[in-house]
């Protein structure tokens, strides 16, 4: 089973507390760590509650993978907000430049007269054994989100998992994008205060994204689909052009490699959507 967390609907959720604030319970089970049982809880709980702002929360281990959470909500500007729900989001779509060894289309040939041209299938810049290919402005996009966590939530087991998440690409949909189109490229985070002068973090994630690719047709090879951040990468072989007279690279083969580890994005804790 997986961590998960539950509201409990008891006596003390939703109450309200003597001095006006207010309260939920959490359960979680099958949690490893404390940074596991308070990640699953902070995925799930509303950062406002009947117009209640989130402030804090406390914890019991119960043993077993068992905790019991209560987060406590005040009223705006009763005491201070660590503001998590918002978010800022800055994106480039600058181009990137990659390289590439096969064209989309050939549109034109010229030959001398009377000559056949050599058939290369799109390869570009054949040298005799090899494509050397050619630089191109390809389409890119990477952004960047800045939220804001309770200053309890990113502790060194959080950090030690957005490390190993560094360089990871998403298993399931991410925000409007498929399985395997984003890479996380890692976090920033700084403690500051918030606007009510509550100590916060602030965290800076970054991704990159770029799109799966379906039916790419190299050749006569078989079509093939590549995700992402997966890496294509195409056998060349020579062979006879018998009609031009003269030795070309035919595509013998598509590989398609997966070198980025597949994670749960959702770890993360800013949400899938």
């Amino acid at each position: 089973m997986s961590t998960t967390a539950s509201l409990l609907y008891d006596a003390h959720s939703g109450s309200t507390g003597a001095d006006g604030s207010k309260s939920l319970r959490y359960r979680v089970v099958e949690a490893d760590s404390l940074a596991a049982a308070r990640l699953a809880v902070m995925q799930i709980a509303p950062l406002v509650h009947d117009g209640f702002l989130y402030k804090n929360q406390s914890y019991e281990e119960q043993g077993f993978g068992i905790w019991l959470f209560t987060l406590h909500y005040h009223l705006p500007g009763q005491q201070a907000s660590t503001r998590n729900n918002d978010f800022v989001v800055n994106f480039d779509t600058t181009g990137g430049r990659a390289k590439i060894f096969y064209s989309d289309e050939t549109v034109a040939v010229s030959v001398p007269p009377g000559q056949t041209p050599p058939q290369f299938d799109g390869g570009i810049n054949w040298d005799g054994s090899r494509f050397e290919g050619v630089d191109k402005i390809a389409p890119d996009f990477k952004w960047t989100e800045t939220h804001y966590f309770p200053l309890e939530m990113v502790d060194y087991s959080y950090r030690r998992m957005m490390r190993w998440m560094t360089g990871t690409v998403n298993d399931r949909p991410f925000r409007d994008m498929l399985a395997g189109e984003v890479m996380f490229l890692g976090v920033q985070g700084q403690t500051k205060r918030d606007t009510e002068e509550a100590l916060v973090w602030e965290m800076r994630f970054s991704f990159h994204a770029s799109p799966n690719l379906e039916g790419l047709i190299y050749g006569d090879c078989a079509p093939v689909d590549k995700a992402g951040h997966d890496y294509l990468w195409i056998y060349t072989a020579p062979q006879e052009d018998t009609g031009a007279k003269k030795v070309v690279g035919k595509p013998a083969a598509v590989f398609v490699e997966r070198v980025y580890r597949r994670t749960n994005f959702v770890d993360i804790g800013i949400g899938d959507l």
